[in-house]
């Protein structure tokens, strides 16, 4: 799925920067269990499904997490900044509201498979 095939809902929430401070965030993307689904890709509670981004780093969610309303969202935009690329145009970032661990907050994002 190409970034520009992204919904543009708003969404806002709290998130947990690499200092284990609140921020809260105004985005414009979409919920990435909308976007799978939207493109024929079931996801099963016992799904693992992993983001890597353009720079090969990866994280693992389980299939548990990506089905629950409100947790894990595609970002395009943020506070009406477009999220950049790693090389500069437009870039997407994963955010998953309510994880302390900030490092699956994946910036760059590239890929998406779920198995």
């Amino acid at each position: 799925v190409a970034w520009n095939e992204i919904g543009k809902g708003l969404f806002e929430g709290d998130s947990i920067n690499g200092k284990g401070e609140s921020f809260h965030g105004k985005y414009e993307g979409e919920e990435l269990r909308t976007l799978l689904a939207a493109n024929g890709i079931k996801v099963l509670e016992d799904s693992v499904v992993s983001v890597i981004s353009e720079d090969d780093y990866s994280a693992e969610f389980s299939g548990a997490e990506i089905l629950d309303k409100g947790k894990v969202y595609i970002a395009l935009s943020l506070n009406d900044e477009m999220i950049e690329g790693s090389k500069g145009g437009q870039g997407a970032q994963l955010i998953v509201f309510g994880d302390p661990n900030r490092k699956r907050s994946v910036k760059y994002l590239r890929t998406v498979t779920v198995d």
